[in-house]
């Protein structure tokens, strides 16, 4: 069956049968952290000197320096209301990207950031009622953060 070459964390080659990597089964699709100089995909029509999403080299290797070679992803609600079907779908990608690219041998975390940036639509309730639907579905984040810890710095 042919295959489909994946790097690990050490860099050692490992192969996915072309059913594991494109079929119907579960695949990584995030690209290796150490070829992220185009941070998302180019729209249409956008030209290089207004492409901000785009890292230079020195920019991608200080990020590497700080974080290493591994994925993060991030699950990032928003607490004014209870999860809905949309949310388990977000969530499963990125748990799931991350778990696929630990089995793979890199190291990956998803962290759970509240987007918390309209206090009048949220509330505790909330806050807990999607941890607990986090932990229900069966994830455990690396860690739990809030938008609104970093409004200063961002003001800044």
């Amino acid at each position: 069956e042919p295959s489909v070459r994946a790097r690990n964390r050490a860099g050692k080659a490992s192969h996915l049968s072309d059913n594991q990597a494109h079929g119907s089964v579960k695949r990584l699709i995030l690209r290796d952290p150490r070829e992220n100089l185009q941070a998302k995909p180019l729209r249409a029509g956008v030209d290089e000197k207004s492409n901000f999403a785009r890292n230079t080299e020195d920019q991608l290797n200080m990020f590497l320096k700080a974080f290493g070679h591994g994925y993060r992803t991030r699950f990032p609600p928003e607490p004014n209301g209870y999860l809905h079907i949309g949310h388990a779908k977000a969530m499963l990608f990125n748990f799931g990207q991350a778990a696929m690219a630990r089995n793979l041998g890199f190291h990956a975390e998803t962290i759970l950031r509240f987007d918390d940036t309209n206090p009048a639509a949220e509330e505790q309730e909330y806050i807990d009622a999607i941890l607990d639907s986090v932990k229900w579905l069966g994830h455990s984040p690396v860690k739990v953060t809030y938008t609104s810890d970093y409004f200063q710095e961002l003001y800044d």
